[in-house]
């Protein structure tokens, strides 16, 4: 028996049975949950979708799936036990102190929003506490980058007496690194010719492993010294997408590199950086490190975010955003954010209804797709879903279809089933299409029973295009 479990095939075998193992403890955890309407009325919809099915209960087919896709949600394995977590975010009544929550450790904090990484059991237990307003998905953002440092009027700026170039301030970056032996942040500082000095401040890495990788200034300079890059010496951070590379000299470049002396906005501005793993709950995190390194050293900092999407009401009201407007509200902080590059794209749709119904389709690039659609709290409108073969979907408000099955698909449609959203008093539809064919046309019908409004609808995963409505803004 020994010998075949030290084989391959006894290898597979353990392998399975752990899984298995995970599986079942997955299943009796939920299974002895249920939330009443308070608790749902606390969770995202997409964690509702997750979780329950539509009569309440806790639902064990949808256990691990989407609520445990890495490509869209935060996930964390405990070192102890191999349980899987996801990364949320908190919003608390009250301002929570200290570094732990109902026994949850505190990954970050923006005021009275908090960083979480839990278990199923324990996001069961977080929604039933009458504390807790709110709680949404650390999402996953991806970079963004605008074009033209002379659009916004630097030159002017530059070319002041004397000039403005961000001396003493400090630029922080939450992005995919930086090339921190490039030439635009290194500087001369015993005038011999080599640019042995950085103007890099800090570094935290939070790609590397468990708790991520900080270093600072000395530990750049003693690399350059050595002519060490991230191969080799101590700082291992690199920026192997250039992202972060490109927005850094953008921001604050000094040309040293540019045959034609081209400079960013604050080239004599020093920099923080944070690569990061662009889950909303760790860039609060970054932005947080570097507005408390800046502070320890008594200088302003501004922070930039060229990273973004679409989940959430749009309107600064999620707790990402919240979490941001409370972390920049101090003096001598400011956040500066992209506006992206989906001027152009086919992602949003929105109308005005009084009585009557307005439609646009979707059609799909990926096999899923999931929107949200946002419309006053105090209407009323049915979401109808039509597939390519005239199969409909209905859904009034505060109706949960649960998965329905189709010839094309499967549709999902949670039309705010726990009421209003907490945070801005706004209903929300969530509608998600999966095992759906590429190019396939879908409809959605939006129609108005009783108050009528406006409502706004976006693509918050997957890739697809919105044809009809108002799909000429974002």
């Amino acid at each position: 028996m020994l010998q075949f479990l030290l084989s391959p095939r006894g290898d597979r075998v353990i392998r399975r049975l752990i899984v298995l193992f995970l599986f079942l403890s997955f299943l009796f955890t939920l299974c002895g949950n249920a939330l009443d309407r308070d608790g749902l009325a606390r969770l995202d919809p997409v964690l509702r979708a997750g979780l329950m099915n539509d009569d309440g209960d806790a639902s064990t087919q949808n256990a691990f799936y989407p609520l445990f896709d890495p490509d869209r949600f935060q996930i964390t394995f405990s070192p102890l036990t191999g349980e899987p977590k996801i990364g949320v975010l908190v919003k608390t009544k009250g301002e929570v102190y200290g570094m732990s929550y109902k026994g949850i450790p505190v990954r970050g904090k923006a005021g009275r929003i908090l960083s979480l990484a839990v278990s199923l059991a324990e996001l069961y237990r977080l929604a039933e506490e009458d504390d807790v307003i709110y709680i949404e998905p650390a999402w996953r953002t991806s970079p963004k980058l605008d074009y033209s440092v002379p659009a916004i009027g630097v030159d002017s700026v530059h070319g002041a007496d004397p000039p403005i170039l961000g001396d003493g301030a400090i630029v922080g970056l939450v992005d995919t690194g930086i090339d921190y032996t490039h030439l635009d942040f290194r500087y001369d500082s015993d005038e011999d010719g080599f640019e042995e000095s950085s103007r890099i401040l800090a570094i935290w890495d939070q790609t590397w492993g468990l708790l991520g990788a900080t270093y600072n200034k000395n530990d750049i300079e003693e690399d350059l010294a050595l002519g060490y890059g991230p191969d080799a010496g101590t700082v291992r951070e690199s920026d192997t997408d250039g992202h972060g590379t490109h927005v850094a000299s953008i921001a604050a470049g000094d040309g040293s590199s540019s045959s034609y002396g081209f400079v960013g906005v604050a080239p004599g501005a020093d920099i923080i950086v944070v690569k990061t793993t662009f889950y909303t709950s760790d860039i609060l995190a970054g932005v947080e490190y570097i507005f408390d390194r800046a502070a320890a050293l008594g200088r302003p900092a501004v922070v930039n975010l060229s990273l973004g999407g679409h989940d959430g009401p749009h309107d600064g009201t999620s707790l990402f955003e919240e979490g941001l407007d409370r972390l920049a509200a101090e003096p001598g902080r400011a956040i500066v954010v992209s506006a992206g590059n989906e001027g152009d794209d086919e992602i949003h749709a929105s109308a005005t209804l009084s009585g009557g119904a307005s439609a646009f389709e979707v059609i799909p690039d990926d096999r899923e797709v999931e929107l949200n659609v946002w419309y006053p709290g105090s209407s009323r409108f049915t979401m109808t879903v039509v597939s390519p073969s005239n199969i409909h979907t209905a859904a009034p408000t505060g109706i949960d279809t649960g998965a329905v099955l189709t010839a094309d698909g499967i549709v999902y449609i949670d039309n705010a089933s726990a009421g209003p959203n907490p945070n801005n008093g706004d209903n929300e539809a969530f509608i998600r299409l999966s095992n759906v064919a590429h190019g396939d046309r879908w409809r959605v019908v939006i129609s108005d029973t009783d108050g009528g409004g406006r409502f706004d609808a976006w693509i918050s995963a997957g890739s697809a295009s919105l044809y009809g409505g108002d799909s000429s803004s974002t």
